[in-house]
Formats: structure tokens, C-alpha cells, sequence
């Protein structure tokens, strides 16, 4: 008689042919079990895994690639169901462990600021030898050709007779240029829209379109000073790094919960300039084809650090953290309320993220945010 065995109805085939129930075999094509990782790969130059006391001497010393017994700085625990986080040998300190490759896209995705906005102005003749040489390329590709009613350089290609004009100054077919520094100054001082558009004596619209040709200039004058940072003789930068929330009201009666970003600002001590405010928001993200791809790829059965989309608030991490958020309910009394602010952060798996969200809250219904703490990583870490 075949003996019955504990972890099945006794019916399965047994022998080689029948992998043990949760074996590698049974994971996900890309689950690091499968494939002995210890933690995520290294991603474009990118390594931020690895001890972050100061005073250990594995600071900036990342995990290694393969195990190698007793000669290791690091060990991998669990933190939580599909949070794996490293331990230093050296300090006893934990770290939770990131994907490498989510911190590159961001930071990519900050590093886009600092690429000019417009490409420079050529030829705009396709088929033509000078498409793509700059006007500034001087008298051996183009001639002077007059100017336009506007004010306008127009230029002569030397190449195919063709003449097109080169906008000399951004405010170029503005009908109230001169409103736009009181626009700015409105900006600055936190007017809302509609005592904007009363006190400039415009529509609302006209207000809007104002504020976009500002938010381009803006980045435009950052773009030219912050890309020549790079080619600086500074020795040494002390930059402070803060964030804060903000909170954008609902825009549909049937859904009145709020969406919660995070804003994470750098700034230079001595100077006193600031670098950037970034939010932990990707508007160029299709959150539809993430969510699609993330199901297909099986992506929340993998741990957290190596999914393919680990920086992105996805609806299971939504979900997830909500059912966190009603089992550490806060209280009426502020003592109370304390408490149930450290429930709900020992209750976190990765102690590094702040987020918090809860059923009041909602995710962005265009774009898709990102886990705050893969926005701070680049400001702060790389």
C-alpha cells in the first residue's frame, strides 16, 4: 500500500518528474530564487543597496552578486511576506532593498529637465543637407534674409533657397506681454485662478496660457544655468534635501477622495539655491498599460524590490496599504492618535517608505505615482 503523503491527497506522482510543492520551479520565470540572486541587479551604474550607516565600514559597499560563505558583509532576511531587506555583519543595521532599475527611471525622469525643451533651429526642409545644422553653425549654411513683421530673424538656407524665421524673443504673438509679470507675481504670492484673472483683467483661459508660458520659461532659465553645474569647479556641495504633501481636491462629485503627493526639494546650504521640487508623479506614464503588463508579467507575486515596476503605486500596492491603514485606525485622543501613527509604521515592510495611504485618498486618475521614496533616492543617495 503507497503511503499517503502529508503535503498532498496522496494521487500525486511521485519520482524527479514531480517538483516539491514550492520549489523553485513553482516561482515566477523572474523571482531571484530561480535565479540565486541576492539582491537586485545593478542597473545603468546604478547600486543602492548596501549598508547606509556612515560610520560602518560597509557604507556604499553593495551586496554582492553571488553568496560566498563567511566572507560575506551582508545577509538577506525578511522584513515582511515579499519584502526581503539586507543585514550588515559589520553594524547589525537593516536596510530594506530597492530596484535599481526603478531609481534609474527616476532619476531619468528628473534629468529630462535639464535637456533644452525645443531643438535648436535649422533648416526646416527634411530632404535638405542642412536639416539639423543650427543656424548658429554660422554664414556657411545660412544668410540673413530680413526680418519679419514681428521682429523676427529670417534666415536664407544656402543649401535648397529655402527662407524660414527664428523667433527672437519668447513672448512672439502675445497680445498682453506686458501682463506677464503680473501673472508671475500673482503666481508667486498664492493667488487663486479667479482673483487672477480679475485682478490682470483677462479670462480665465487667457490665465492658463499665461501660467504654461511661464512654467517654460522657468524651466528654460533652470535648463540653462543648472546644465552648466557639471562643467563647475565646485569641490564640494552640502545639499539639504526636504519633502512635504500636497493635497489635490477631488474633480468628480461621485469620488471625493483626495489624491496626496509628495514634493521632495534640494537645496545647496551656502548658496541658498534651490536645485528642484520634485513630486513623486510620472504624468507620462499610460497607468492602464503598467496595470495591464504588471498582471500579464505576474509582477505582485514577486517581491517587492524586484518588480518590474517597483517605483509605481500600482492598485494592489493601493490596496495593500489601505488594508494596512484600517487595522492601525487612528484614535480620537492625540495619544491615541500617536499610537496608531507607530502601529502603522511598524506595520510597514519597508521602513524607508512614507507613504501612507488610506481609504480617504485616492490614486491620480492620469499618470501614475510613484513611491516616494524612489524620488528621494536621487536626490539624496546618488
Amino acid at each position: 500500500m503507497r503511503k499517503k503523503s502529508s503535503a498532498g491527497d496522496g494521487n500525486e506522482p511521485e519520482g524527479p518528474s514531480a517538483p516539491a510543492k514550492g520549489s523553485a520551479n513553482d516561482l515566477h520565470p523572474e523571482h531571484p530564487r530561480r535565479h540565486k540572486r541576492r539582491t537586485p541587479d545593478e542597473f545603468e551604474g546604478i547600486q543602492v543597496n548596501y549598508c547606509k550607516n556612515p560610520h560602518c565600514t560597509n557604507f556604499g559597499v553593495p551586496i554582492n552578486k553571488k553568496s560566498a560563505y563567511g566572507t560575506n558583509a551582508y545577509k538577506i532576511v525578511a522584513s515582511g511576506k515579499g519584502m526581503p531587506q539586507g543585514y550588515c555583519n559589520a553594524c547589525s543595521e537593516h536596510f530594506p532593498l530597492k530596484s535599481n532599475q526603478g531609481i534609474h527611471e527616476e532619476l531619468s525622469r528628473m534629468m529630462k529637465a535639464l535637456k533644452p525643451a525645443a531643438t535648436p533651429p535649422s533648416c526646416p526642409n527634411t530632404s535638405c543637407q542642412n536639416h539639423g545644422v543650427e543656424v548658429s553653425q554660422g554664414k556657411d549654411f545660412y544668410s540673413s534674409f530680413g526680418i519679419t513683421n514681428s521682429g523676427s530673424q529670417r534666415y536664407k538656407c544656402k543649401a535648397c533657397k529655402k527662407t524660414f524665421s527664428v523667433s527672437s524673443r519668447p513672448q512672439t504673438r502675445q497680445r498682453l506681454s506686458h501682463k506677464n509679470k503680473t501673472i508671475f507675481t500673482l503666481i508667486v504670492n498664492k493667488a487663486p485662478i479667479r482673483r487672477m484673472a480679475e485682478i490682470a483683467d483677462m479670462d480665465v483661459k487667457t490665465v492658463y496660457a499665461k501660467i504654461d508660458f511661464i512654467h517654460r520659461q522657468c524651466m528654460a532659465f533652470a535648463q540653462n544655468r543648472e546644465s552648466q553645474l557639471s562643467k563647475t569647479g565646485f569641490k564640494r556641495l552640502y545639499i539639504s534635501v526636504d519633502h512635504q504633501d500636497y493635497v489635490i481636491n477631488w474633480i468628480r462629485r461621485e469620488d471625493k477622495r483626495n489624491t496626496v503627493v509628495t514634493a521632495v526639494a534640494s537645496a545647496e546650504n551656502t548658496t541658498q539655491y534651490i536645485f528642484a521640487m520634485h513630486l513623486n508623479f510620472d504624468s507620462l506614464v499610460d497607468a492602464m498599460s503598467v496595470e495591464v503588463d504588471a498582471i500579464q508579467r505576474c509582477d505582485q507575486s514577486l517581491p517587492t524590490p524586484y518588480r518590474r515596476y517597483a517605483r509605481l503605486w500600482t492598485q494592489a500596492d493601493y490596496e495593500n496599504s489601505v488594508k494596512i491603514a484600517k487595522t492601525a485606525k487612528s484614535k480620537k485622543s492625540l495619544t491615541g492618535a500617536i499610537e496608531s501613527a507607530y502601529l502603522a509604521a511598524e506595520q510597514r515592510d519597508d521602513i524607508e517608505s512614507p507613504d501612507e495611504i488610506t481609504s480617504a485618498e485616492k490614486l491620480p486618475e492620469l499618470g501614475m505615482q510613484v513611491h516616494s521614496e524612489y524620488t528621494l533616492y536621487p536626490t539624496s543617495c546618488i
